[in-house]
């Protein structure tokens, strides 16, 4: 396999930051889930882990609520390595 060369500069992702909600009880559909298990989602926010995994510097930019899901999800960003 061919070196790749490597990527320079910055990653900035601007958009969404989610929480999902996944069903986690084995249920074949929404309607009939009791247990969800809560992931940090958004496309932006994902590109932007991706990134700072693949080395690249990432950064995140969006609005984040100022309550606990909002800090929860700012947090996993920066366990991620994405400022």
């Amino acid at each position: 396999m061919p070196d790749r060369p490597s990527p320079d500069g910055e990653f900035l992702a601007v958009g969404e930051l989610l929480l999902d909600l996944i069903v986690a009880d084995g249920s074949p559909d929404l309607a009939s889930a009791g247990m969800f298990a809560a992931r940090a989602g958004g496309a932006p926010a994902n590109g932007a882990v991706a990134m700072a995994r693949l080395g690249l510097p990432a950064a995140f930019a969006g609005v984040v609520s100022a309550g606990a899901i909002g800090e929860r999800l700012a947090v996993q960003l920066s366990a991620q390595g994405v400022d």
